[in-house]
């Protein structure tokens, strides 16, 4: 057997070895929903901490998605902007969509900013530790004419936050063994700073403050339960 030959037949396999697995892990069943019964605006706190809602916000939440796609990918949305006693300002938007098929699956902040005419740099992995668990989060500025927006966020799959594409089909992988597609969550906080490491801690402060204070069904929904 030549050479080129033995070349075909290898990428011949490969390709039938991935298109065996697609079949075997694309889910087929039902949806478990981690966040059932979850209600943004019921569940998540207007008042918190040292921090308030800005019932008539300066600063608009950024709503990276146009309104049908958004309505398509989510069964539920969250935007809100909070303030505290020194006057820092913290932009929380919590999207929720009940069917996490590749169809449906929840967008990552980077890929649709862009959309909006921001442009998208300094994206960096970090974790945001917590009192009730370290989270995984991604962070990246956008930048659209004097506007500079600071952002994290996270993603939950089911029952697992992620904050990376790899990560995310992985998790994914592990309902689809079992049959299952799950549900998902983006939870991205941002404020408007030429500062983004003091942005970054605000941000922070906020979402600790803020596990603090909701109960312990609404917290296991939005960072995964604790063992």
């Amino acid at each position: 057997m030549n050479a080129a030959l033995r070349r075909s037949l290898g990428i011949v396999s490969v390709m039938l070895t991935a298109a065996v697995a697609g079949a075997v892990l694309r889910p087929k069943g039902h949806i478990i929903e981690a966040s059932a019964g979850l209600d943004l605006a019921r569940d998540i706190p207007r008042n918190f901490g040292d921090w308030r809602e800005e019932v008539e916000p300066y600063i608009q939440v950024v709503d990276p998605a146009d309104a049908q796609l958004r309505e398509r990918l989510y069964s539920q949305t969250l935007d809100r902007t909070y303030v505290d006693g020194k006057g820092h300002r913290i932009m929380l938007s919590i999207s929720y969509g009940a069917d996490q098929s590749e169809e449906l699956q929840v967008h990552m902040p980077e890929i649709c900013y862009p959309a909006q005419g921001f442009a998208v740099d300094d994206l960096a992995l970090g974790t945001l530790d917590t009192r009730f668990r370290s989270l995984p989060v991604k962070r990246l500025v956008g930048t659209r004419a004097q506007r500079v927006e600071a952002v994290t966020y996270w993603i939950m799959i089911g029952d697992t936050p992620v904050a990376n594409a790899t990560a995310r089909r992985l998790a994914k992988m592990r309902f689809g063994l079992n049959g299952a597609v799950p549900d998902g969550l983006v939870f991205r906080v941002s404020s408007v700073s030429d500062d983004r490491e003091r942005a970054y801690g605000e941000q922070a402060s906020l979402v600790r403050d803020l596990l603090d204070a909701v109960n312990d069904k609404t917290r296991n929904k939005l960072i995964g339960s604790i063992d």
